[in-house]
């Protein structure tokens, strides 16, 4: 039984899993197992033939010592954990259990028994390390990683909530409820109803403001996720809060540029036109009205032109606190470029309009003191109604600018709610802006010409030419279409056209032994700043071959004064071909003597508001001023016959009116021409 017992004990010592060893006193190896010789890489025969010492690192050598003199000579057991080299040089953590070997009552050795703990060693320093490097993440990242559960109310934040958030975290651990306290009252109620969606386990992600201990407000990012059990529900929820009130700050300055205008601070255009839609799909659905007001400062650009770009500019800053103190709290107001601003009024009447519309004309027509001086400037307040004028944006803004434009025709510093008439005169408008793409090319123009006589000789001196449009709509005048002509950039080409016929027309009559005819063509501004006006003129002349002289050319006061210097070059140029100058209109515009001088004028047209209004004073010193300066005088207008005797009485010779004739067609001058006494049987009557 001894023998069996010998047996069994042997086999589980060779036979054993794990390394099993068995040394004599000096340590020598007596006996080990195959794991044994497995683990250290050696051979029975290299093992047999050495102690433990070589085995053990240098710094646990003098321990293991000492634990195995213990055991061989108190005769105890040992348990203790060392590291040796395998004969591979590979690094290996053991556990050891170390008994005496007893034999007969004496200690002949000492019998050993091996876990080898390399693999969970190294686990278990890969996870402390894995530990440690989170740890350091934890404690060092700028953003706040916080956890908290939902049954046990257990938290745990970041060092960096403190930083946000302006509590330490000991505070958050505290009262789990502190993240919910500090969020900004306004904000409060969406984030809690966006963190509802959390019960179904889905993440979330948005912004909203908190208030820091120091009561200072910040936007932060807060991305939680929640953590189910098994069962489903939500038992944790782990998330990670940034502050990102600098990117807001960002954000907020390029909305700023985006939406508000640098010089006034208001809105701009791009705002008030979002602002609108939104406007009115809220009053689609209540079924309320939205009223769109454009304004636009009278005479703004000659101020400007006064006070310099500088002063039109803080002009333009003090104008939009008075506008914007006329208004509403939170009635929308923008500037829409230049000196045109747009308001939207919701949730108002028609009285409430008028009375802010009022309020504004009152307010901006208040002096203005800037540089030792007053200026007063005016304002016309357009304006269009939703749904009346339009169910989007643009018909609503685009008709607010044309009521207004409509104010400024009628006298300006008024307001003009957009109506039929001014439906009417923009649909008018738009197709004769059409119609004067072509009107050239299909030989729509005519001329038509008004004698100029003179009534002491008794003959037709003179005819001023004067264009028609023959539209399918009917005759139009020069007065409908000419300002529109010069907007769209065709006056040029209709005004060089206007020249030729006239000259041409002239030419033929002077055929009729009429050599001293003239006739009198009106230029327009553009044309004066034409280049190249003056050689395109002179070609026509050499085309068909009229005498400078009996080409006058007429221009209003406010065209040649308006850039006067340019105006002078060419006026000299065209009197030094023989042409002559004709001021019109003469009186309503600056009548300013200094001009006169400078300009090459030969003739003056007396404006025919004096004579209408029979200011006979002021048309005797236009006379008396004439003669003084060697200038002709030409009386517009007149249509009575105490019109004729009044101003032939006082020196003026020549005139031209509804008196002698309507302007009329070509073939009809023609007879005037024809038959020589004409005039004198006419003007006898007078």
């Amino acid at each position: 039984m001894i023998d069996n017992l010998q047996e069994s004990l042997l086999s589980l010592f060779e036979y054993n899993p794990d390394p099993c060893y068995i040394l004599d006193l000096r340590g020598k190896f007596i006996a080990f197992n195959d794991a044994t010789l497995k683990l250290t890489g050696y051979s029975k025969e290299e093992l047999l033939a050495m102690t433990f010492h070589p085995l053990i690192v240098p710094e646990q050598l003098e321990d293991v010592r000492r634990t195995f003199h213990t055991i061989v000579t108190i005769g105890m057991k040992a348990d203790f954990e060392v590291m040796l080299y395998a004969k591979s040089g590979e690094l290996l953590h053991l556990s050891v259990t170390a008994m005496p070997v007893n034999i007969g009552g004496e200690t002949t050795g000492v019998i050993g028994m091996v876990k080898n703990l390399t693999k969970s060693k190294r686990l278990e320093q890969s996870l402390l390390n894995t530990q440690t490097q989170l740890k350091n993440i934890f404690d060092s990242v700028k953003v706040c990683l916080w956890s908290r559960h939902l049954v046990t109310e257990e938290t745990q934040v970041s060092p960096a909530c403190e930083v946000i958030y302006g509590f330490s975290q000991q505070q958050f651990v505290d009262n789990p409820y502190l993240w919910k306290q500090v969020i900004y009252p306004d904000d409060l109620p969406d984030v809690e109803k966006r963190q509802r969606s959390m019960a179904c386990g889905e993440a979330l992600s948005h912004e909203y403001r908190i208030v820091r201990a120091d009561g200072e407000v910040r936007w932060v990012h807060d991305y939680t996720v929640p953590v189910l059990n098994q069962a489903g529900a939500v038992v944790r929820l782990d998330g990670v809060i940034s502050d990102i009130s600098v990117r807001k700050k960002t954000e907020e300055r390029l909305y700023t540029l985006a939406y508000h205008d640098a010089l006034t601070g208001l809105p701009n255009r791009r705002f008030i036109r979002e602002r609108i839609r939104t406007v009115i799909g809220q009053a689609e659905r209540k079924r309320t009205k939205v009223f769109i007001l454009y304004l636009d400062l009278d005479g703004f650009k000659s101020i400007n032109d006064s006070l310099g770009h500088s002063g039109g500019d803080r002009l333009l800053q003090r104008v939009s606190k008075r506008i914007t103190r006329c208004l509403r709290q939170g009635d929308p107001i923008a500037r829409i470029g230049g000196d045109e601003f747009a308001i939207i009024l919701e949730e108002a009447t028609e009285t409430d309009v008028e009375l802010i519309a009022d309020r504004i004309l009152e307010a901006v027509a208040k002096p203005f003191r800037m540089t030792h001086q007053e200026f007063i400037v005016t304002t016309s307040i357009g304006i269009s109604v939703y749904p009346e004028h339009g169910d989007h944006h643009e018909p609503l803004f685009k008709r607010a600018d044309q009521a207004m434009y409509f104010a400024k025709e009628k006298g300006k510093n008024q307001i003009q709610w957009f109506n039929q008439e001014i439906s009417d005169k923009v649909e008018r408008r738009l197709m004769l802006e059409q119609g004067l793409r072509k009107a050239l090319l299909q030989e729509e123009f005519v001329l038509y010409y008004q004698p100029i006589v003179n009534v002491v000789t008794k003959r037709i001196v003179g005819t001023e030419a004067l264009i028609r449009w023959k539209h399918a709509a009917g005759l139009i005048s020069p007065l409908e279409f000419i300002q529109i002509a010069e907007e769209l950039g065709h006056i040029v080409q209709i005004g060089e056209w206007v020249l030729r016929t006239a000259c041409i027309q002239n030419k033929m009559w002077q055929g009729l032994a009429r050599e001293s005819l003239f006739v009198s063509v009106n230029l327009s501004v553009r044309q004066l700043e034409q280049d190249g006006f003056v050689e395109s003129l002179q070609a026509i002349l050499e085309e068909t071959e009229l005498d400078p002289r009996y080409l006058h050319v007429e221009i209003t006061e406010s065209a040649a004064i308006k850039n006067i210097h340019q105006a002078l070059t060419v006026l000299q140029t065209l009197s030094s071909l023989g042409v002559s100058i004709s001021i019109d209109d003469f009186g309503t515009g600056y009548s300013s003597l200094s001009y006169l001088e400078k300009l090459p004028i030969h003739t003056l047209k007396i404006d025919q508001m004096f004579i209408r209004s029979n200011q006979m004073a002021i048309i005797k010193a236009i006379i008396a001023m004439a003669n003084s300066l060697n200038l002709c005088v030409i009386a517009e207008g007149v249509e009575t016959k105490e019109q004729l005797r009044r101003i032939r009485d006082i020196g003026c010779s020549d005139m031209q009116g509804y008196w002698f004739s309507e302007p009329v067609q070509p073939q009809i001058i023609e007879s005037f021409l024809l038959d020589t006494d004409l005039w004198s049987r006419f003007l006898e009557k007078a």
